[in-house]
């Protein structure tokens, strides 16, 4: 796939985003009720990752509010290997009981991580603020390049999983 390619406009990498979590949806609603608990993802099953994607969604919407005032986005004061800890807080937080629940949960948070982008001029999503995270510059556009990216590798994920 080429997921967050060089010379992609922001609106086509929004675009493409919104494609692979519509696809991302598609293939977990095909996952039987009955295996949607069942871990295939380390411990995490399909509802754990599902709240992931909240969780992440409710994060990137607060770091473009972080990346436009010039400072850091908070969340990367938390990183270790793999953002585990980090990625397990998120799914504690934000994983609702229910499926109809998470669905509903993760449609409202891609949305508005969605409009939040959508709202902004183009240019200030690669604009270089001058941020920097261990000697690398970060801007709202590799924020979403790499919510892209982690999308397809999730999506990929669950169709191997729904085809067992």
């Amino acid at each position: 796939m080429s997921e967050g390619r060089a010379g992609a406009s922001p609106q086509e990498t929004i675009a493409r985003l919104a494609a692979v979590r519509g696809a991302l949806l598609e293939a977990a609603d095909g996952v039987a009720p009955e295996r949607r608990r069942e871990p295939f993802l380390g411990a995490w099953d399909l509802m754990d990752l599902l709240a992931h994607l909240i969780g992440w969604d409710r994060t990137n919407v607060e770091a473009i509010d972080d990346f436009l005032a010039g400072r850091l986005p908070a969340f990367y004061d938390a990183y270790d290997p793999g953002w585990a800890s980090f990625n397990a807080a998120l799914v504690a937080r934000h994983r609702p009981e229910g499926w109809e629940a998470l669905l509903a949960a993760l449609r409202q948070s891609q949305a508005a991580f969605e409009a939040r982008l959508r709202a902004l001029p183009a240019a200030e999503i690669d604009r270089d603020r001058g941020i920097v995270w261990r000697g690398r510059k970060v801007t709202i556009g590799g924020l979403l390049r790499a919510a892209l990216r982690d999308e397809a590798e999730h999506l990929e994920q669950v169709r191997r999983f729904a085809r067992i």
